[in-house]
């Protein structure tokens, strides 16, 4: 999946931090547009572009192989009041229909 592609579908921002990024050449900086697959092939993940999602390369860097979904396990596990008003985020972005944060 092209990196454009991407930038369209997530808006422009990345997916973990919620930060505009830029499509650039060269040398990337923390906020450059990476593709990320959301579960790591590493961990089972697949090529398919349900998993390739926008990343600024300071996120992906930082994300490496993790699993997000033990993250999010361990999160919401440490913060049990977080579980509600992450059903409220989603249920937001769904009625609107849009990824933007």
């Amino acid at each position: 999946m092209k990196l454009e592609t991407l930038f369209a579908r997530f808006g422009g921002r990345c997916v973990y931090c919620g930060k505009e990024v830029t499509i650039a050449s060269g040398t990337p900086k923390p906020h450059s547009a990476t593709c990320d697959h959301f579960i790591p092939r590493a961990r089972g993940g697949h090529e398919g572009r349900s998993n390739k999602v926008l990343a600024c390369y300071a996120c992906n860097q930082a994300k490496g192989n993790m699993d997000p979904r033990l993250v999010l396990f361990v999160w919401l596990w440490l913060n049990p009041d977080s579980f509600n008003a992450a059903i409220r985020k989603f249920d937001s972005i769904n009625a609107t229909g849009t990824t933007r944060h």
